[in-house]
């Protein structure tokens, strides 16, 4: 674990962030990115199965986190002692951090955290990259991902979600849920 935590601090202090939150992503299923074309060939193998295959996780964790700490990048950084699960963060542009990086706080101010999401990572030349993915034709959005999963996560055990954390459209969703469930 202090490898890993070595790469986030490493990670953190090349893109001169705050990174919030951070949790394993689980690359043992695939689904369908976006619609954009990533040019597959600069972005190590891991970020790569990420990106490729792995839509519903980032959409999820980038709107849970959006709805924790507002707008965010999700940072996608190496295991450095296991290659097949990477890390994702929850990256903060603030304060002076902003300031340094227009390019960057443009690109938060203008995307659609309901249909879109940024994810930042290392590219294989060193570089640190940012992209804008939008949500692929017939592919949930962040947010209706989200939904689902809140919801699934209700309906399997109430007791098991923290309403007060969640959006007030969210919450409205779930009362009805709750009635029929009892």
């Amino acid at each position: 674990m202090a490898k890993a935590k070595g790469r986030v601090d490493h990670f953190q202090k090349r893109c001169m962030v705050s990174i919030a939150f951070q949790r394993k992503i689980d690359t043992s299923k695939s689904e369908n990115i976006t619609d954009q074309s990533i040019i597959m060939h600069e972005i190590p193998s891991a970020i790569q199965q990420v990106l490729g295959g792995q839509w519903e996780c980032l959409a999820f964790t980038a709107y849970d986190y959006y709805v924790r700490f507002g707008r965010i990048i999700l940072g996608i950084c190496k295991d450095s002692t296991n290659d097949d699960a990477p890390v994702l963060m929850a990256i903060l542009y603030t304060g002076s951090q902003a300031e340094q990086q227009p390019e960057i706080s443009a690109m938060l101010a203008a995307y659609d955290p309901e249909r879109e999401l940024l994810v930042q990572f290392e590219d294989s030349s060193g570089s640190i990259r940012t992209q804008r993915l939008r949500t692929k034709q017939d592919t949930l959005t962040p947010k209706a991902v989200y939904a689902d999963r809140i919801m699934s996560r209700y309906e399997d055990d109430p007791n098991n979600v923290n309403l007060d954390r969640l959006p007030g459209w969210l919450r409205g969703l779930l009362s009805p849920v709750s009635m029929h469930a009892h």
